[in-house]
Formats: structure tokens, sequence, C-alpha cells
């Protein structure tokens, strides 16, 4: 909603109606606007707002989009001639809400004299120059007169500033420049930090919304492990446009099972704008998944050890531990490596140089990035070394018989 804000009001159509009072004291040489019932060198008024309106004050608000008017009012109280007269109006560059817009009046023999006003905007903006709406009114004329010197109405915000040429030092000479320009539309972005997807072990992919506002727009994304601290960014993307735009970045090489903090940030032109900050933890690692067999190939100094491992997608080093006690499995057999795959794997190794008719305990060992996995315990007896017992009819002849 606007709020109309008037410091002094003043109807064109009666602007002049100053020239009937009697000159107080001339000022010698070329003086403007010194007289006590002149008007305020510079006016404004919001021409969006109320296109026929005839008030003008010292402060007028306006939104982005809307044309504002600005009245350059002039009048030599001199007793000379104001040779070579100009007037310029200073429009700010730079963007803000409350500007301050000044006008110069000044003539070769007349020194310069200065008029402000206020424009609140309803967001931070800057002012472009209409310059066809450059409109002169000289000599308390009521209709605009042609530009001299075939000027186009650019001139008004020059350093040189807009030529009026000579002013009689009379009421009658009085007049005023008309000069209205557009209150520029530059919004910063609109953003939207989505959650994250495709969450892995080790990498993720950010994602949000942006609508740039019809203007080129940087994004990109900070991130870190503190949702205070997020001093990490994505590489930056541009984007424009006046629709949401979807923007995502992958992350890699990131830790398992760890929190992360992230949001979108997107600047344009109207500024910069940070998304909300959101989170998610990457996945853990699984360990291999194992199983221990039956030992088989089993003779009096020697047996075979059997398990199934699943490296659950990740590269596993797969070996067994063994011993004579099931709770001291002392000894392993060579480790041995399987791809990163998700496949079940048989794995074996074959024991030697065992000990007779004694009874041995192993298990099935396998690692990877997510940690060590033991199969459970099984056992085996290696069998005798002494011969069998002698057949009923004997055992035949016997040696060096």
């Amino acid at each position: 909603m606007r709020k109309s804000i008037k410091i002094s009001a003043l109807v064109i159509t009666g602007i002049f109606s100053l020239a009937a009072l009697p000159l107080i004291q001339a000022m010698a040489g070329a003086v403007f606007n010194n007289h006590p019932k002149d008007y305020p060198t510079l006016q404004v008024s919001n021409y969006t707002d109320c296109p026929g309106c005839t008030n003008w004050s010292g402060s007028v608000s306006a939104d982005a989009g809307d044309v504002v008017s600005f009245l350059i009012y002039y009048h030599n109280n001199g007793n000379d001639t104001a040779q070579d007269t100009r007037v310029r109006l200073n429009l700010p560059a730079s963007r803000a809400q409350n500007q301050k817009v000044s006008a110069d009046l000044w003539g070769s023999n007349a020194s310069s004299i200065k008029g402000e006003v206020t424009v609140n905007i309803s967001s931070a903006q800057s002012f472009v120059l209409i310059p066809e709406s450059v409109t002169w009114y000289p000599n308390r004329s009521s209709s605009p007169q042609t530009l001299l010197y075939s000027q186009t109405g650019k001139e008004v915000v020059q350093n040189n500033g807009l030529r009026l040429g000579d002013i009689k030092p009379c009421w009658e000479s009085q007049g005023y420049v008309v000069v209205r320009a557009k209150v520029s539309e530059v919004f910063p972005p609109v953003v939207t930090t989505k959650d994250a997807s495709n969450i892995a072990v080790s990498s993720v992919k950010l994602n949000s919304t942006v609508n740039p506002k019809n203007l080129s727009t940087t994004v990109w994304f900070e991130w870190g492990t503190s949702s205070t601290e997020l001093t990490n960014t994505t590489p930056k993307q541009t984007v424009s446009g006046s629709q949401n735009v979807d923007v995502s970045a992958n992350l890699t090489g990131l830790s398992q099972n760890t929190k992360y903090y992230f949001r979108v940030v997107a600047e344009n032109e109207g500024g910069k704008v940070q998304g909300a900050v959101k989170n998610f933890t990457t996945l853990v690692v699984p360990s291999p998944t194992v199983t221990t067999q039956s030992a088989d190939t089993i003779t009096q100094d020697s047996a075979r050890l059997k398990g199934s491992v699943n490296p659950n997608g990740y590269q596993t080093t797969v070996w067994f531990e063994w011993g004579t006690s099931s709770t001291e499995l002392t000894n392993t057999t060579p480790k041995q490596t399987i791809a990163a795959d998700t496949s079940l794997h048989n794995v074996n190794y074959t024991l030697s140089g065992l000990n007779s008719e004694t009874r041995y305990y192993f298990r099935i060992v396998a690692q990877n990035n997510g940690g060590v996995s033991r199969g459970a315990v099984n056992n085996f007896q290696t069998e005798s070394g002494f011969p069998g017992p002698i057949p009923p009819n004997g055992p035949g002849p016997l040696p060096g018989t």
C-alpha cells in the first residue's frame, strides 16, 4: 500500500499566479528563485498514481515500475538577464528505497541553485529517464513549447544540462521544466532450498528452485558440517527468466554416516538472497556379509576351510582365522581380495601340516570400508595317523615272509 506524503502542493495551471505580486527588491545581476513567493526549485509527483493530477510536493511514494514526474521551476529575480540558462536533474544511479533526487539551475552569469525531493520506493530501485517526456513551459505558458537548439530532452540529465536560453528578470519570464522517469523494476531472486536427493555413502545431489525475476542471476550452494558455518560452495551457475528454474549440484568425496547442512544462494542486480538451511546424512558403508561353511577334504594333516562373502558393493579383503581353541583363533590364512560387487563369492583355503586326531576351530573374516565381519565358528577333527584294526582273516602276508 502506498502512503502519499505531501509537504507542499502546487497546481500547474495556477503556477504563475504570482505574476501580479509586486517585486519586493530586485537583486543585482541575475539571480534565480530568490523571491519569498517563489516556488521550490524542484517538486515531485507520482504520475502513475494520478496522471491527471496537478498537485506537487517535496516527497512522494512509488513502487517499482511507476512513472514519477519532476518539476524544475525557475524565476530570474535579478536586474540582469540570465544568460544561457540551464537546468539539470540528478537521478541517482544506485538503487535505494529512499531516493534523494536533486536539480540544479544556473546561467552563465547566475550562480547555481539546487532543489531536492525525496521518492520513497517500496523496494530498492533506481530511475530511468523518459527523454520524450521532457517538456518546457516558458514565459508563464500553460502549453509546452518546443525545446531549443534541437534538443531531445535527454540533455536534462547530462552534465551540461538542458539549455533554456536567456531568461529576462521579471515575473513574466518565469517557467518550469517537467521531467518524467520510470522507477526501475529490479528485484532480487526468489529461492527455495529443496530436499537433497540421491544420498549415498560419499555423494549427494543438492536441489533448489530459483526465480530470476527477469534478470541474469548467479546461483550456487553453500554447505558444510555445521548449520552456522557453510564455508564450502559449489560452482556457480547462471539462470534467467521470470519463472521458477530447478537448480541442482552434485557433491562427491563426502564422509560416510555424516550430517551435512546446505542452502541455495542466488544473486542478481536486485540483490543477494539465501534459502533456508536444510540437511542430510550420508549413508553408512555396509560391511561384508559372511558365512562360515563346513570344512571338507579332511585328512590326518590337512583340511579345506570354506565360506562365502558378499562385498555389498565395496572392494573386500577376506581370510580365515583358525586355531585349536574356539576362543583363541590366533592363526590366519593369506588374505584374498574380492571386487566391489553385490554377488555371493565362495572362498576356501586348504590348511596343511596339521596334527592328526586334533580338533580345530575356524571362521571366515572379511573387511571393507564399512568395517570387519566375522562368521560363526565351525570346527573339524583331523583323521588318525595309525593303521586301522587287523581284518578277521589277517592282513595277508606280512612284509618279509
